[in-house]
C-alpha cells in the first residue's frame, strides 16, 4: 500500500509491515492528479484505489485480483453503504471506481483528469467508452468487498465546491503524525448481521 502525502506542513509515518509512506514537499494541484502519480508509483500490475475515509473488507485484494481476470479492469457494481444511520445496502453505488481493481496499463492510457471531487465520475465514463470491465462482477451484497462510508467525517464530495475544498485540505495542524490503521467498527459483524435481512 503506499500513502501519498502532498500537504508540505505534514510529515506522516506508518510503521506497518506492507505500508508504504510518500511525503512530498508540493502540493498536487488535484485529486486525479494523485490519483495518476499513485499509480505510477505502484510496483504491482493490479491497481486498487484506496479512499482513506472508506473500508476495504479482508478480502478485497485476493478476490478482486481473481475477478480481473485477463481484462483491464474489475468493477464489482455493488459495495456496502455506511452512514449515521447504520449500514445499508438498498441504495445507489455511484460509479465505484475506488472500489475496483485496474491494471496500471489502463490508468497509464486513460489517465484520471485533472480535477477534484469528480475525477471518479470522469474516469468511469472515458474508460466504458474504451472497454468493458470484467464480466465477474458481483451478484450479491455477501460477495460485497468494499464500505462506502458517508458523513462519518468530512468528505470531498460533501462540499459544494469540490475544487476549492481539495485546494484547502492541507490547511490542517503541521507536525509530524503516526498513522495507526484501524476500524472504527466491526464491520464484519455488521455485515453478518445485515446479511440475516437479505434474501
Amino acid at each position: 500500500m503506499i500513502i501519498l502525502n502532498d500537504n508540505p506542513t505534514q510529515k506522516l509515518h506508518c510503521n506497518f509491515q506492507g505500508i508504504r509512506v510518500i511525503n512530498l514537499d508540493t502540493r498536487i494541484p488535484s485529486l486525479g492528479q494523485k490519483y495518476n502519480v499513485l499509480a505510477s508509483l505502484a510496483e504491482g500490475t493490479i491497481i486498487l484505489p484506496w479512499e482513506d475515509d472508506d473500508v476495504s473488507l479482508p478480502h478485497r485484494i485476493s478476490d478482486s485480483v481473481d475477478r480481473i481476470g485477463d481484462t483491464a479492469w474489475f468493477h464489482p457494481r455493488g459495495s456496502w453503504f455506511h452512514d449515521r444511520r447504520g449500514l445499508h445496502w438498498t441504495h445507489s453505488h455511484g460509479y465505484l471506481v475506488n472500489a475496483s481493481a485496474i491494471r496500471k496499463e489502463f490508468i497509464e492510457a486513460v489517465p484520471f483528469a485533472n480535477v477534484s471531487g469528480n475525477q471518479d465520475a470522469d474516469w468511469y465514463v472515458r474508460a466504458t467508452l474504451l472497454t468493458v470491465p470484467s464480466h465477474r462482477y458481483y451478484q450479491h451484497p455477501r460477495e460485497w468487498s468494499y464500505v462506502y462510508r458517508w458523513g462519518m467525517r468530512q468528505h470531498l464530495s460533501g462540499f459544494t465546491d469540490t475544487e476549492r475544498a481539495y485546494r484547502d485540505a492541507d490547511k490542517g495542524l503541521p507536525g509530524t503524525y503516526e498513522i495507526v490503521p484501524r476500524w472504527h467498527h466491526d464491520y464484519r459483524a455488521l455485515i453478518s448481521a445485515a446479511l440475516l435481512s437479505i434474501p
